[in-house]
């Protein structure tokens, strides 16, 4: 895992991989599964008086090594920059070139691909050639809300991000469900079945739903364990 982000792969022709978005988060899985061995590795070097000034020489460079291009990174906001010198990216790095504001969304590394210019991108609902639609959207929290006064069906593109689990549904007496899409530039798109209130909510999702019953099951297990090493001096008297 720590070899894999490297130039050693042909990352350009793994586009099946691109969900990760950025290899180097396999580095993580590469520190985690080296923690135990390499506590192990460390003790048992240090059993031996004479290799532990080594040993923690080694790891306090090793550290530095790769701490120091972090401290060396030119970004930080100066007397004469402008906003769009932040919009441009340069306040975090002028290495670095992005189509969101980076004070706002740091790496951008829940954005899913693609997305639009953020930086460009309107604030209200259009129509699919690009016009404004002249329609407002309420917003509470992961509640959003419209209303509809004409019978058009033409397609609304809404200032919202599509991620897997938005729902649209249509709110008059019931709970009707709309179709929605993503367009080509990653925003939420859905036809309208004439006037009336249109509701925007984010749904759970199968993963979703996994992660939480795994999470419970890890709660009940640690807390079982734990339960079971506490009584267990009180079961062998």
């Amino acid at each position: 895992f720590i070899l894999l982000p490297s130039s050693l792969l042909p990352w350009d022709s793994l586009f099946m991989f691109r969900i990760l978005q950025f290899p180097w988060r396999l580095n993580t899985l590469g520190m985690v599964l080296l923690a135990v061995p390499g506590a192990v590795a460390v003790s048992e070097l240090t059993k031996k008086e004479l290799y532990v000034f080594p040993v923690i020489a080694v790891l306090c460079a090793e550290c530095i090594w790769h701490v120091n291009p972090v401290l060396t990174r030119t970004f930080g906001m100066s007397d004469d920059m402008t906003w769009q010198d932040v919009l441009d990216g340069k306040l975090c790095d002028p290495c670095y070139s992005a189509d969101y504001v980076r004070v706002e969304l740091a790496g951008g590394d829940y954005l899913p691909w693609p997305h639009p210019d953020y930086r460009t991108q309107s604030r209200t609902i259009l129509y699919m050639d690009g016009s404004e639609a002249g329609i407002e959207l309420k917003r509470a929290y992961s509640y959003m809300s419209l209303e509809l006064e004409n019978s058009s069906e033409d397609i609304l593109v809404l200032p919202l991000t599509w991620y897997k689990g938005w729902t649209v549904y249509k709110t008059d007496g019931t709970m009707k469900l709309i179709e929605s899409f993503r367009t080509d530039d990653g925003l939420l798109a859905f036809r309208p079945q004439g006037k009336g209130s249109y509701m925007i909510l984010f749904s759970d999702t199968p993963l979703r739903r996994m992660c939480t019953s795994v999470s419970l099951i890890a709660l009940v297990f640690m807390y079982m364990t734990k339960r079971k090493i506490a009584v267990l001096p009180y079961l062998k008297r």
